[in-house]
Protein backbone atom coordinates (compact mmCIF):
# COMPACT_ATOMS: atom_id res chain seq x y z
CA UNK A 1 0.00 0.00 0.00
CA UNK A 2 1.17 3.21 -0.80
CA UNK A 3 -0.49 6.70 0.62
CA UNK A 4 -3.77 7.67 -0.63
CA UNK A 5 -2.05 10.54 -3.42
CA UNK A 6 -3.39 14.18 -2.84
CA UNK A 7 -6.05 14.90 -5.28
CA UNK A 8 -6.83 11.35 -6.80
CA UNK A 9 -10.30 11.54 -5.56
CA UNK A 10 -11.12 14.74 -7.13
CA UNK A 11 -9.82 13.65 -10.19
CA UNK A 12 -11.29 10.25 -10.26
CA UNK A 13 -14.37 11.76 -9.62
CA UNK A 14 -14.04 14.61 -12.26
CA UNK A 15 -13.01 12.15 -15.11
CA UNK A 16 -16.27 9.63 -14.28
CA UNK A 17 -19.34 8.71 -12.20
CA UNK A 18 -18.36 6.75 -9.20
CA UNK A 19 -19.35 3.46 -6.91
CA UNK A 20 -18.04 5.04 -3.54
CA UNK A 21 -18.50 2.55 -0.82
CA UNK A 22 -17.58 3.28 2.71
CA UNK A 23 -17.46 0.68 5.73
CA UNK A 24 -18.93 1.72 9.08
CA UNK A 25 -16.95 1.21 11.71
CA UNK A 26 -13.35 2.15 11.83
CA UNK A 27 -14.00 4.22 8.39
CA UNK A 28 -16.69 6.52 8.85
CA UNK A 29 -17.07 5.64 12.81
CA UNK A 30 -14.38 5.22 15.40
CA UNK A 31 -14.10 2.00 16.68
CA UNK A 32 -15.68 1.72 20.11
CA UNK A 33 -15.95 -0.57 23.06
CA UNK A 34 -19.24 -0.66 23.15
CA UNK A 35 -20.34 -1.47 19.10
CA UNK A 36 -23.85 0.26 20.08
CA UNK A 37 -22.25 3.14 21.02
CA UNK A 38 -20.20 4.03 17.46
CA UNK A 39 -22.12 7.29 16.05
CA UNK A 40 -20.45 8.48 12.92
CA UNK A 41 -17.80 11.44 12.75
CA UNK A 42 -19.94 14.57 13.77
CA UNK A 43 -19.19 15.58 9.77
CA UNK A 44 -20.01 12.44 8.07
CA UNK A 45 -23.77 12.42 7.64
CA UNK A 46 -23.98 16.46 6.08
CA UNK A 47 -21.31 14.76 3.69
CA UNK A 48 -23.21 11.78 2.94
CA UNK A 49 -25.88 14.17 1.94
CA UNK A 50 -23.96 16.52 -0.02
CA UNK A 51 -22.86 13.67 -2.22
CA UNK A 52 -26.37 11.77 -2.34
CA UNK A 53 -27.48 14.91 -3.63
CA UNK A 54 -25.24 14.20 -6.83
CA UNK A 55 -26.68 10.68 -8.27
CA UNK A 56 -25.45 11.21 -11.69
CA UNK A 57 -21.88 11.68 -10.33
CA UNK A 58 -22.05 9.77 -7.24
CA UNK A 59 -23.73 6.31 -5.93
CA UNK A 60 -23.05 6.10 -2.32
CA UNK A 61 -23.59 2.80 -0.36
CA UNK A 62 -22.78 2.00 2.95
CA UNK A 63 -21.25 -1.59 2.94
CA UNK A 64 -21.20 -2.93 6.22
CA UNK A 65 -21.61 -6.12 8.54
CA UNK A 66 -24.06 -4.41 10.95
CA UNK A 67 -27.68 -4.85 9.77
CA UNK A 68 -29.31 -2.15 7.84
CA UNK A 69 -31.57 -1.35 10.78
CA UNK A 70 -28.90 0.08 12.42
CA UNK A 71 -27.17 1.77 9.64
CA UNK A 72 -30.05 3.87 9.06
CA UNK A 73 -30.92 4.44 12.74
CA UNK A 74 -26.68 5.56 13.16
CA UNK A 75 -27.07 7.99 10.04
CA UNK A 76 -30.13 9.41 9.67
CA UNK A 77 -30.54 9.42 6.31
CA UNK A 78 -33.18 8.34 3.66
CA UNK A 79 -33.23 9.16 0.69
CA UNK A 80 -30.12 8.46 -2.08
CA UNK A 81 -28.20 6.12 0.21
CA UNK A 82 -27.58 3.06 -0.50
CA UNK A 83 -27.52 0.52 2.98
CA UNK A 84 -25.57 -3.15 2.31
CA UNK A 85 -25.81 -4.69 5.99
CA UNK A 86 -24.84 -8.39 6.70
CA UNK A 87 -21.71 -8.69 4.43
CA UNK A 88 -24.20 -8.18 1.32
CA UNK A 89 -27.40 -10.17 2.93
CA UNK A 90 -29.30 -7.39 3.26
CA UNK A 91 -29.56 -4.36 0.50
CA UNK A 92 -31.74 -1.31 0.86
CA UNK A 93 -32.09 0.75 -2.36
CA UNK A 94 -32.79 4.13 -2.47
CA UNK A 95 -36.08 3.29 -4.28
CA UNK A 96 -36.71 1.50 -1.20
CA UNK A 97 -36.60 -1.90 -2.71
CA UNK A 98 -35.18 -4.42 -0.15
CA UNK A 99 -33.21 -7.34 -0.85
CA UNK A 100 -32.81 -9.99 1.87
CA UNK A 101 -30.86 -13.60 1.08
CA UNK A 102 -29.84 -15.94 4.11
CA UNK A 103 -27.90 -18.43 1.45
CA UNK A 104 -30.05 -21.42 2.49
CA UNK A 105 -28.64 -21.40 6.30
CA UNK A 106 -31.56 -20.72 8.04
CA UNK A 107 -31.31 -24.44 9.94
CA UNK A 108 -27.60 -23.95 10.79
CA UNK A 109 -28.02 -20.60 12.43
CA UNK A 110 -30.78 -21.87 14.88
CA UNK A 111 -28.27 -24.91 15.60
CA UNK A 112 -25.69 -22.14 16.54
CA UNK A 113 -28.00 -19.90 18.48
CA UNK A 114 -28.45 -22.76 20.64
CA UNK A 115 -25.21 -23.40 21.09
CA UNK A 116 -24.36 -19.88 21.97
CA UNK A 117 -26.83 -20.11 24.80
CA UNK A 118 -25.26 -23.43 26.51
CA UNK A 119 -21.33 -22.39 26.08
CA UNK A 120 -21.19 -18.36 26.07
CA UNK A 121 -20.80 -17.19 29.08
CA UNK A 122 -22.27 -13.37 29.16
CA UNK A 123 -21.38 -12.39 32.61
CA UNK A 124 -17.49 -12.61 31.40
CA UNK A 125 -17.62 -9.35 28.67
CA UNK A 126 -18.90 -11.58 25.77
CA UNK A 127 -21.54 -9.85 23.71
CA UNK A 128 -23.54 -11.63 20.60
CA UNK A 129 -25.09 -9.33 17.80
CA UNK A 130 -28.11 -11.93 15.95
CA UNK A 131 -28.16 -10.14 12.93
CA UNK A 132 -30.84 -12.70 11.56
CA UNK A 133 -29.00 -13.79 8.99
CA UNK A 134 -25.63 -13.80 10.76
CA UNK A 135 -24.45 -14.18 14.37
CA UNK A 136 -21.10 -12.41 15.52
CA UNK A 137 -19.50 -13.18 18.59
CA UNK A 138 -17.81 -9.96 20.64
CA UNK A 139 -15.01 -10.39 23.07
CA UNK A 140 -13.13 -6.83 23.23
CA UNK A 141 -13.84 -6.80 27.06
CA UNK A 142 -13.70 -10.56 27.41
CA UNK A 143 -10.71 -11.52 29.42
CA UNK A 144 -7.94 -12.51 27.06
CA UNK A 145 -7.50 -16.18 27.95
CA UNK A 146 -11.76 -16.37 28.46
CA UNK A 147 -12.12 -14.75 25.14
CA UNK A 148 -9.57 -16.98 23.04
CA UNK A 149 -11.01 -20.00 24.82
CA UNK A 150 -14.81 -19.32 23.80
CA UNK A 151 -13.84 -17.88 20.67
CA UNK A 152 -11.74 -21.29 19.77
CA UNK A 153 -14.79 -22.88 20.52
CA UNK A 154 -17.15 -20.82 18.33
CA UNK A 155 -14.87 -21.75 15.43
CA UNK A 156 -14.86 -25.25 16.16
CA UNK A 157 -18.27 -25.72 16.68
CA UNK A 158 -18.92 -23.92 13.42
CA UNK A 159 -16.44 -25.38 11.37
CA UNK A 160 -17.98 -29.15 12.44
CA UNK A 161 -21.32 -28.24 12.59
CA UNK A 162 -22.85 -25.85 10.56
CA UNK A 163 -21.32 -26.70 6.90
CA UNK A 164 -23.86 -23.49 5.12
CA UNK A 165 -21.70 -20.94 7.50
CA UNK A 166 -18.66 -19.78 7.17
CA UNK A 167 -16.69 -17.47 9.43
CA UNK A 168 -15.18 -13.72 8.88
CA UNK A 169 -12.58 -12.88 11.63
CA UNK A 170 -12.89 -8.90 12.70
CA UNK A 171 -11.09 -7.17 15.44
CA UNK A 172 -12.32 -8.70 18.38
CA UNK A 173 -15.07 -9.88 17.09
CA UNK A 174 -15.57 -13.49 15.05
CA UNK A 175 -18.70 -13.82 12.72
CA UNK A 176 -20.64 -16.77 11.80
CA UNK A 177 -22.66 -16.24 8.84
CA UNK A 178 -23.85 -17.75 5.36
CA UNK A 179 -21.10 -18.98 2.61
CA UNK A 180 -23.01 -16.49 -0.20
CA UNK A 181 -22.13 -13.44 2.13
CA UNK A 182 -19.06 -11.10 1.93
CA UNK A 183 -18.09 -7.67 0.66
CA UNK A 184 -16.56 -8.71 -2.23
CA UNK A 185 -20.27 -10.97 -3.61
CA UNK A 186 -21.74 -7.07 -2.46
CA UNK A 187 -19.23 -4.81 -4.77
CA UNK A 188 -20.21 -7.48 -7.63
CA UNK A 189 -23.70 -6.76 -7.08
CA UNK A 190 -23.02 -3.28 -6.62
CA UNK A 191 -21.93 -2.80 -9.84
CA UNK A 192 -23.81 -4.89 -12.04
CA UNK A 193 -26.31 -2.23 -10.73
CA UNK A 194 -24.00 1.10 -11.87
CA UNK A 195 -22.67 -0.09 -14.71
CA UNK A 196 -20.05 2.70 -16.02
CA UNK A 197 -19.66 3.77 -12.45
CA UNK A 198 -16.10 3.37 -11.24
CA UNK A 199 -15.46 1.63 -7.81
CA UNK A 200 -13.96 3.81 -4.91
CA UNK A 201 -13.92 1.68 -1.74
CA UNK A 202 -12.67 2.25 1.94
CA UNK A 203 -12.41 0.00 4.37
CA UNK A 204 -10.47 -0.89 7.73
CA UNK A 205 -10.98 -4.10 8.83
CA UNK A 206 -10.25 -7.77 7.56
CA UNK A 207 -13.37 -8.45 6.37
CA UNK A 208 -13.14 -5.51 3.76
CA UNK A 209 -9.90 -7.34 2.23
CA UNK A 210 -13.01 -9.28 -0.12
CA UNK A 211 -14.05 -5.88 -1.51
CA UNK A 212 -10.77 -4.55 -2.43
CA UNK A 213 -9.97 -8.07 -4.14
CA UNK A 214 -13.37 -7.52 -5.72
CA UNK A 215 -12.32 -4.06 -7.05
CA UNK A 216 -8.82 -5.15 -8.01
CA UNK A 217 -7.31 -2.36 -11.12
CA UNK A 218 -10.73 -1.48 -12.06
CA UNK A 219 -11.17 1.23 -9.45
CA UNK A 220 -9.11 2.76 -6.08
CA UNK A 221 -9.22 0.60 -3.20
CA UNK A 222 -7.90 2.77 0.50
CA UNK A 223 -7.24 0.83 3.28
CA UNK A 224 -8.26 2.71 6.90
CA UNK A 225 -5.68 2.21 9.47
CA UNK A 226 -2.08 1.50 10.42
CA UNK A 227 0.35 -0.12 7.36
CA UNK A 228 0.04 -3.53 6.84
CA UNK A 229 -0.47 -6.18 4.87
CA UNK A 230 -3.72 -5.78 2.03
CA UNK A 231 -5.19 -6.21 -1.24
CA UNK A 232 -6.20 -2.63 -0.86
CA UNK A 233 -3.69 -0.22 -3.25
CA UNK A 234 -3.76 2.78 -1.30
CA UNK A 235 -3.92 3.26 2.72
CA UNK A 236 -4.82 6.58 4.97
CA UNK A 237 -4.70 6.73 8.30
CA UNK A 238 -7.84 7.21 9.90
CA UNK A 239 -11.42 7.97 9.60
CA UNK A 240 -10.46 11.82 10.47
CA UNK A 241 -9.31 11.12 7.12
CA UNK A 242 -12.06 9.62 5.29
CA UNK A 243 -13.93 12.73 6.33
CA UNK A 244 -11.02 14.83 4.37
CA UNK A 245 -11.35 12.64 1.09
CA UNK A 246 -15.00 12.53 1.20
CA UNK A 247 -14.81 16.38 1.18
CA UNK A 248 -12.37 16.41 -1.80
CA UNK A 249 -14.83 14.88 -3.64
CA UNK A 250 -17.90 16.62 -2.60
CA UNK A 251 -16.02 19.67 -3.19
CA UNK A 252 -14.84 17.56 -6.89
CA UNK A 253 -18.69 17.01 -7.98
CA UNK A 254 -20.41 20.22 -6.87
CA UNK A 255 -17.40 22.64 -9.13
CA UNK A 256 -18.83 23.56 -12.51
CA UNK A 257 -17.80 20.54 -14.32
CA UNK A 258 -18.73 19.81 -17.67
CA UNK A 259 -17.61 16.17 -18.84
CA UNK A 260 -15.27 16.49 -22.33
CA UNK A 261 -17.44 14.52 -24.09
CA UNK A 262 -19.68 17.17 -24.19
CA UNK A 263 -17.28 20.45 -24.14
CA UNK A 264 -18.11 22.13 -27.61
CA UNK A 265 -14.92 23.48 -29.50
CA UNK A 266 -14.12 26.90 -29.03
Amino acid sequence: MTPLPKGALSARARRSPILLCLDYDGTIAEIVDDPACAAPHPEAPALLRRLVARPDRVALAIVSGREVSVLRRFLGIDDGLILVGVHGLQILWPDGEREMNAGGARGDLARLRAWISASVPRSLGFRVEDKEFSIALHYRSAPAEAAERIRDAFVEYVKNNTPALTLSPGKCVIEALPRIAGKGHAIRVLLRRFPGFVPVYFGDDLSDEDAFAAIGEAGLSIFVGPERKSAARYRVDSPRDVIRALMEIATAIESNFIPQAEQKPS
